[in-house]
């Protein structure tokens, strides 16, 4: 993202789904639970059983300045909103939603080592490297989860980068969104969204699963067609409040993940970073959608009860 703007817009949507081609394993434990994963059983148990080599502090300082980045970014996209908030008409659900101001369009095919402060090469990317959380952050994450379900209404805001680095398109549509959030068992929630044009009325589906275990939280999507759960474990970039969130407190977490997608000969990277604010009947999700290291897309959800 050479040029970075000086408030970029927080939240792209790919105009592609972040599918992989690998395998999906589904097994069940000793208490018969059913589990599916991208590994079988025994190789899930082996890869929990090596322990990691200790990064060294050059490893710690690099993580740490890419995760002040992202934090430090996201809080110039929160104080943008919040500024576009002030006019009167920016809530309004009974018609259109206006078009938001140019200073909060992304700039497409922007570079990822600009937006996350990370030395990438452009075909690559660093592993993730999620922290098992600490018991204040686990607990807040719960809460969030918990406070998801329900039924949703409002508008995203959505931009696709379409054309060339050399010459780029960018695309902006609205939309009406309805989503609905299903809680399960051991800290599950299925978001169900369904998005409608504005200007021509055309609608799609998109499905995302929240799964939050003892150690890491995880976020994944679901195909309709087989019904295969795919989940990735996430770095959280940051998690606020780092405790059980007190009656009517702000809660909100932003995390990402990577994965690649094979077809036929090649594979491209994608990384996806996301925002979740939840306060009381107020929801707001922050996308941002990279391929090969570069933005391809946002989407800002405003969504209320």
């Amino acid at each position: 993202m050479p040029g970075l703007p000086q408030l970029p817009p927080l939240l792209l949507l790919l105009a592609l789904t972040t599918s992989v081609a690998a395998e999906v394993y589904r097994w069940t434990d000793e208490q018969g639970n059913v589990h599916f994963s991208d590994c079988p059983p025994e190789d899930c148990a082996r890869q929990l059983q090596d322990a990691p080599p200790t990064p060294s502090p050059e490893d710690v300082q690099r993580a740490q300045e890419r995760l002040d980045r992202v934090k430090q970014f996201l809080r110039k996209l929160d104080a943008q909103r919040e500024a576009a908030r002030a006019d009167p008409d920016s809530n309004s659900t009974s018609g259109p939603p206006s078009p938001p101001p140019r200073s909060l369009q992304p700039v497409c095919f922007s570079d990822a080592n600009e937006w996350l402060g990370a030395e990438r090469s452009q075909n690559s990317f660093d592993p993730i490297s999620p922290e098992p959380l600490q018991s204040g952050t686990h607990a807040m994450l719960g809460q969030l989860l918990a406070g998801l379900e329900g039924r949703w209404d409002g508008f995203v805001e959505e931009y696709i980068c379409r054309g060339t680095k050399a010459q780029p398109q960018l695309e902006h549509v609205q939309h009406r969104a309805e989503l609905r959030a299903t809680s399960r068992p051991t800290f599950r929630v299925l978001m169900e969204s369904s998005l409608r044009r504005v200007d021509n009325g055309v609608a799609r589906d998109a499905l995302l699963w929240l799964y939050l275990n003892a150690r890491y939280l995880h976020a994944g999507d679901l195909d309709r067609s087989s019904y295969a759960e795919r989940r990735w474990v996430v770095e959280i970039v940051e998690a606020q409040p780092k405790r059980a969130a007190a009656p009517g407190e702000e809660k909100r977490v932003i995390f990402m993940r990577k994965c690649r997608k094979t077809q036929a000969s090649s594979s491209t990277w994608h990384m996806e970073v996301r925002s979740i604010r939840l306060q009381q009947d107020e929801l707001r999700i922050d996308e941002l959608f990279f391929v090969q290291n570069v933005l391809a897309g946002r989407r800002h959800w405003q969504m209320n009860r």
